[in-house]
């Protein structure tokens, strides 16, 4: 369900609302929703566009749980984790569920249809039909069976969904997937073990979501979503959820924005302003817009500022009246009635616009018609006939006057035309008085969905089209009434949505209620159409089609001729699946000792009267606390107001009315060393009003900066609380005083360019560490303690926006006293000292605290593949060369080249644009296409591969150079000899740098267009000016589809994107890489069985490894616990060794349990990213040894589920490891290589233990 175009106002009215989840700065939260539906269709049919893609129902169920798997990991509910598949809708849902199901599949037919026009050859299997995804089909029946086998199977192995309660609502259960989860949140809310603080996250794509957040009164809320490019361009590359940007909308924040949006109404009403009833009218405000259950009022539309005039009426009229107008989910109708009223103006003022220009147009009309003279000797002729009426006594003066009740006339007469040409009635005062009254009810069902619940399963809105706002009258007198009714069978609903061209959805024995010569046929048109009534987009239109007669679909005698004995079909369940799992013990060595599943009858969380649901802000709610995570517009003193500022909250500036957040500066400004001594070395809050933990490093003025003397900027720093800092000034160079206007200027503009906060001057700028997480440290007598991890880099934030001593609600994290609790036995743990650097093991039977903590672990030390003899071919398998040798190469001149990798486009038609180029450039971003093209020291670099696709190209165009340097223009192989289209060589490019299309001034109605090109340059540098006739070719809408059909088949298309700051490795490379490892398992298990079947090796071959290589070994030793790194005691996104160093070809291992790649699991790094101002934003591509669940192919550059992307904090280098022991100061993990029977501070290991012993190298064969 959806407020179209909704989410992109809000969002740009209110800039701070939403921000980027980056894993290291994710909220706490306590449960965790997921609106279902959004990630099936995400998952089932992701390129709706293109007729040729097919994907199987396996591939389907495997991306929706890596979907879900990816999510879960990215919020870790604490308590809660409910998933919500949509059920059988209300009927007031079914109309607009009938009209998209309707559009879909027409576009799917034309879609197919305009593919064989154009002579392309479909794959022979069905294409997945998405309005399958309808509650009752088989698909949804086999998705509800596979979820629960998946649930089961992650509560059983996977220790991150334990102790989490898990909720399954399939489609059996009625009802639409994020009411169910509100009806959970409304009865919760009502327990008396309810937390008010409770922190909520609910994933969905519905723009509504917002408003049924609110509507709950939970102050910590956020969505969860993807990203939203608002760009003409489509993007038509899948992305996997791993690959995906996802954006956190804070419900909290626009609790707080709708209180400045409204604040005028603190000192002008005359009863008690509460904000929580101003949210609760602001929803309903919303639904006059239009929503999935009844359609937008006359020319109100959301693109047109219809809800600024909404909010602006409403601060109007709520002083006049006695309360607010929507209490707790019932409409106060009298009120109502006041605002309707209020509001009706708008139709009076749309009109009158319409009314003008068209008599304007009608007056120039007449005057063009007319001769000059006659019209003035009729306006003189009419001027002496009212003199003399008036002399005479006749008429009073005035009366020739226009009557001012024609203009009323008019509007009556203009709506009148809008009831009989939109609902085909004669416009009397009883109908439209029904209409009204019917949208009315329409309104108070949508407020009891959203606050109490569904109160009737048979309502809806019977029209397509809304009154009138001055036709809403007599609300007063009206009486709402509704029957529950029962909710649809699912086969009654599947007949009631679904288009004949979706019956293969349905039963067979059902098939024939949908031929149109069945009694039932007219509910199924195969035509219809479609009317945009004041909307810009196609898919706004309203979908002109029949509604369903419930009486006659569902009628007992229709169906039993039909009948079918399924239960899936003929029965809806009323419950869902509950699980729940109970933990014993701590971290990895926990174990689960009950795992329950359970009906939970959905019955149980309704109230039989509404009332008694817990309406507004629960008592306890701390709003003045921090959350982290949680933005919020407190503890800063601030104004606001509205301006079209142009914030950039999407690709480009808002056009609409921005809230700016103003701070107000101190009434006494601090000095320097006032700000230095107060700040230096505290912790502190920044990046207001998404705050984030900082450490302050100097303060500076643009003259001076105050700094920590015992501190430097490249060490890593830990607390320092209570220690005794000297405080150092020094006055600033002329570098640093550019440094830091530059800071400035950016502080200024970032603010205000992207979130809409206007900091004003900033006279001092704070330079500080964030905090990246925190972890337990064991000190030398063996005691814990808990430790805050800053990062290394230093970011400039202005001071005016710092914040310092506030409430602040930490994040939870289990206490523990010693190093016992910090590696409990059979703990999974990471070797970060040498030898054995980066293998994983298990925490032992003994621990002991002398030396700082020791810690008896059994290692598994595999051995590694040797990539030495790839790394040294690595040029030679692939090189860069500038961009005149591949044009020397493949015979072209070098702006040729230039222009043809980047973007092209041609205008043919003149509103049609084509995509021509090969698009391995994109100069603006500075990034390249991996494989291809990449940029270095300002110069763009071309691989081997590009000279093939150049020739490739050159067949398709018809410029190119001799060897000569003279322009040869061949011809092109879709000329003929009636061709009227020349190709200029004269370079001509509009501002935005890109080619322009001009008219031939030969050109005829076959051939409109011709490409302006410089196409080469003579050896004198001479241009030419004249093309001969032979060179002339023709353009046509069937070659041009050809030629970017054949610009979408190359490899290059739709490639990653490599930024100039990025390392990448080619393709090809990548695959020797993989070929090598192949290798490498291969001669492993060759060892492996020869040394269990005791057979001696005697191969011919050079071997760097023992003849022990490709076994791993297990290594038992006692290691110091700093060289232990344990997943399960750091909290944030700490780097496992932060003295590690990273190149491309380095080995790593994946720390980082419960995602997506296995814990423990192995591969090379083939590309490094850094994607903003910490060490923490450094981003790995990785080629892992093995596939696995959710593994992607990383752009096309490696194979099919053994590529993914990590961050730094993620793996752990085991290069480095190698780099380290050939050095000679090295950090020693192992104290004692222990034997049998051996002891350590009086403590006897029974574990048979290995000496030491360094991971083995792979032979080169």
């Amino acid at each position: 369900m959806g407020v179209p175009k909704f989410y992109r106002w809000i969002s740009e009215r209110y800039p701070c609302l939403s921000e980027v989840v980056k894993e290291h700065q994710v909220p706490e939260f306590d449960n965790l929703y997921l609106d279902m539906n959004g990630i099936i269709h995400n998952c089932s049919h992701p390129q709706d566009d293109d007729p040729h893609f097919r994907i199987t129902e396996e591939q389907i169920f495997k991306d929706i749980f890596n979907y879900i798997e990816v999510l879960f990991r990215i919020i870790r509910p604490r308590r809660t984790f409910f998933m919500a598949v949509d059920g059988v809708a209300p009927r007031a849902k079914m109309n607009q569920q009938r009209g998209r199901r309707f559009r879909s599949a027409k576009e799917a037919e034309n879609t197919i249809k305009q593919a064989l026009q154009k002579g392309e050859v479909l794959p022979t299997e069905k294409r997945f039909d998405s309005n399958c995804i309808t509650p009752g089909t088989h698909f949804m029946e086999k998705l509800q069976s596979q979820l629960e086998y998946f649930v089961q199977t992650k509560i059983t192995n996977d220790r991150n969904w334990q102790g989490v309660k898990v909720y399954l609502s399939g489609h059996q259960t009625p009802g639409e997937g994020e009411h169910k989860i509100m009806e959970f949140i409304r009865y919760e809310r009502t327990q008396p073990h309810y937390d008010p603080n409770t922190r909520h996250c609910l994933y969905g794509l519905d723009a509504d979501l917002m408003m049924l957040g609110l509507c709950t009164h939970e102050p910590h809320f956020a969505l969860l979503r993807e990203e939203v490019k608002f760009t003409r361009r489509k993007n038509s590359k899948t992305q996997a959820a791993a690959e995906t940007t996802f954006h956190l909308l804070h419900i909290s924040l626009m609790r707080e924005y709708i209180d400045h949006e409204f604040s005028v109404l603190k000192t002008n009403l005359p009863f008690e302003y509460d904000i929580e009833s101003i949210i609760d009218d602001w929803v309903l405000m919303g639904f006059l817009v239009g929503n999935d259950f009844i359609p937008h009022l006359p020319d109100l539309h959301i693109s047109t500022s219809a809800l600024p005039f909404l909010y602006q009426t409403y601060m109007e009229v709520l002083p006049q009246l006695d309360g607010y107008l929507n209490e707790g989910g019932t409409i106060n109708l009298q009120r109502m009635q006041v605002y309707l009223q209020a509001i009706s103006k708008f139709d009076l003022d749309h009109f009158e616009e319409i009314y003008s220009d068209y008599k304007w147009l009608e007056s120039k009309s007449k005057a063009k018609k007319r001769p000059p003279k006659e019209v003035q000797l009729e306006e003189k002729s009419l001027k002496i006939v009212q003199d003399l009426a008036e002399s005479q006594g006749m008429v009073q003066p005035g009366d020739f006057e226009e009557d001012e009740s024609t203009f009323d006339q008019e509007f009556k007469l203009h709506k009148q035309a809008y009831y009989q040409s939109k609902f085909d009635i004669k416009a009397t005062e009883e109908e439209i008085s029904n209409i009204a009254y019917e949208y009315i009810l329409g309104i108070q069902w949508i407020c009891h969905y959203y606050y109490n619940g569904v109160q009737s399963w048979g309502w809806f809105y019977p029209y397509h089209y809304s009154p009138y706002m001055s036709d809403l009258c007599n609300l007063s007198t009206m009486q709402l009434n509704y029957e529950m009714n029962q909710p649809f069978l699912p086969f009654q609903q599947l007949l009631a949505v679904l288009p004949a061209a979706s019956k293969d959805c349905i039963p067979e024995q059902y098939w024939g209620l949908m031929e149109e010569s069945s009694i039932i046929g007219d509910f199924y048109p195969r035509n219809f159409s479609t009317d945009l009534n004041g909307k810009q987009q196609e898919w706004e239109a309203v979908v002109l089609i029949p509604f369903i007669d419930e009486n006659r679909s569902c009628t007992h005698s229709v169906i039993h001729t039909h009948v079918i004995h399924t239960h899936s079909y003929q029965s809806i369940t009323s419950s869902l699946l509950t699980y729940e799992v109970m933990v014993c013990g701590w971290g990895l060595g926990s174990t689960a000792i009950e795992n329950q599943k359970e009906d939970v009858p959905t019955g149980s969380w309704l109230l039989e009267d509404y009332n008694n649901f817990t309406k507004g802000l629960l008592s306890g709610c701390k709003l003045s606390v921090y959350y982290q995570g949680f933005p919020t517009l407190y503890h800063l003193p601030h104004k606001s107001y509205l301006k079209k500022q142009g914030v950039k909250v999407f690709q480009a500036p808002s056009r609409n009315e921005n809230m700016i957040l103003r701070i107000l500066p101190p009434t006494n400004g601090d000095f320097l060393e006032t700000i230095g001594e107060r700040l230096l070395g505290q912790s502190v809050y920044v990046n207001w009003p998404h705050m984030e933990e900082a450490k302050v490093i100097s303060v500076s003025d643009g003259k001076d900066k105050i700094s920590i003397s015992q501190l430097t900027y490249n060490e890593h720093v830990t607390s320092t609380q209570g220690s005794k800092i000297k405080l150092v000034r020094k006055s600033l160079e002329k570098t640093e005083i550019s440094s830091f206007i530059a800071d400035q200027k950016n502080l200024r503009d970032s603010y205000l360019d992207r979130r809409g906060i206007n900091i004003g001057d900033t006279r001092v700028v704070i330079y500080a560490q964030v905090l990246l997480g925190k972890k337990y440290v064991c000190g030398k007598k063996g005691e814990v303690t808990l430790e805050k991890q800053w990062s290394t880099s230093v970011q400039p934030f202005p001071v005016q926006t710092v914040l310092k001593d506030i409430d602040v609600k930490d994040q939870t994290f289990k206490p523990m006293t010693s190093i016992a609790e910090m590696l409990p036995k059979n703990a999974e743990v990471f070797n970060i000292g040498v030898p054995h650097y980066g293998c994983m093991g298990k925490v032992g039977d003994l621990v002991c605290s002398t030396h700082g903590g020791n810690a008896t672990i059994t290692f598994q030390v595999p051995d590694e593949p040797n990539l030495a003899r790839i790394l040294k071919k690595k040029h030679t398998l692939s090189s860069y060369h500038p961009g005149w040798k591949i044009a020397s190469n493949t015979g072209v001149s070098g702006y040729i080249l230039s222009r043809i990798t980047g973007s092209v486009y041609a205008y043919y038609p003149e509103t049609r644009k084509w995509s021509i180029g090969l698009n391995l450039k994109f100069t603006k971003e500075r990034s390249g296409v991996a494989g291809f093209t990449k940029r270095k020291d300002n110069e763009w670099l071309y691989s081997d591969a590009v000279t093939g696709l150049i020739l490739g190209y050159r067949e398709s165009n018809q410029c190119c150079t001799n060897t000569n340097k003279q322009p040869v223009m061949h011809k092109h192989k879709y000329a003929t000899s009636v061709a009227q289209t020349q190709i200029s060589n004269k370079c001509c490019t509009n501002t935005n740098k890109q080619p322009v299309m001009h008219k031939h001034k030969y050109a005829t109605s076959v051939a409109q267009t011709q490409i302006s090109n410089q196409c080469c340059t003579s050896t004198n540098k001479q241009q030419v000016n004249s093309i001969p006739s032979h060179a002339q070719f023709l353009f046509s809408v069937e070659k041009l589809q050809e030629l970017t059909k054949w610009l979408k088949s190359l490899p290059s298309y739709g490639g990653t994107k490599v930024h100039e700051s990025s390392n990448t490795i080619e393709p090809i490379v990548v695959s020797a890489i993989d070929e090598e490892i192949k290798l490498f398992k291969v001669f492993s298990k060759m060892v492996n069985k020869c040394i269990e079947m005791n057979i001696k090796l005697n191969l011919k071959i050079s071997f760097k490894t023992s003849k022990k290589a490709g076994k791993s070994k297990d290594v038992t030793v006692s290691v110091l616990s700093r060289y232990l790194y344990c997943p399960q005691v750091q909290q944030g996104t700490l780097i496992p060794d932060k003295s590690a160093t990273h190149q491309e070809m380095d080995r790593i291992v994946n720390v980082r349990e419960g995602h997506t790649v296995p814990l423990g699991l192995r591969g090379t790094v083939i590309g490094i990213h850094t994607r903003g101002n910490t060490e923490q934003e450094m981003i790995f591509d990785v080629l892992f040894d093995d596939e696995f669940m959710g593994g992607m192919t990383l752009g096309g550059r490696c194979p099919s589920r053994k590529g993914y992307t990590l961050p730094v904090y993620a793996v752990i280098n085991l290069s480095h490891g190698d780099r380290m022991l050939s050095k000679n100061n090295r950090p020693v993990a192992v104290v004692h290589p222990h034997h049998q029977g051996a002891q350590v501070s009086g403590c006897k290991f029974n574990n048979k233990i290995q000496s030491k012993n360094r991971s083995n190298r792979y032979p080169v064969l």
